[in-house]
Order: structure tokens, then C-alpha cells, then sequence
């Protein structure tokens, strides 16, 4: 789990750049970080961020708008 802060700083950056790389792509946002489902609908590329929920629910997963 990392902060908004944090992805910003540091995760942003790379994750766009092998988006790019590779003509976008998808992430996989566990339910302990669905804080940052904002941030992350926001990258260059993105193609389909999905979000699961907690590993002790029984598991769904969603395809989130991308902003």
C-alpha cells in the first residue's frame, strides 16, 4: 500500500513511461488501495484499471472509468 503522495512521486513516472513503451496497458488495484483509484484513472495510457475487492470478501472486480 503506498500513499497518494508517494505514487505520485514515484510510481507515476515509470508506470507511464511503459505504458508508452508498449501502447498502454492495465493495473490491478487491490481493495487496500483503492485510495488511489483517482490518481491512477488518471494515467497517460491506461487502458482498463481494474480493483478488486479484499482478499476475505468474496472477490469482484471492476473495470473503473478512466478520467
Amino acid at each position: 500500500m503506498t500513499s497518494i503522495d508517494y505514487f505520485e512521486k514515484w510510481g507515476r513516472e515509470p508506470i507511464e513511461r511503459i505504458f508508452k513503451k508498449y501502447d498502454g496497458g492495465v493495473l490491478h488495484i487491490n481493495a487496500n488501495g483503492r485510495h488511489l483509484t483517482d490518481a491512477v484513472s488518471t494515467i497517460e495510457g491506461l487502458k482498463a484499471p481494474m480493483k478488486s475487492t479484499g482478499a476475505w470478501e468474496k472477490c469482484v472486480n471492476t473495470v473503473l472509468k478512466i478520467h
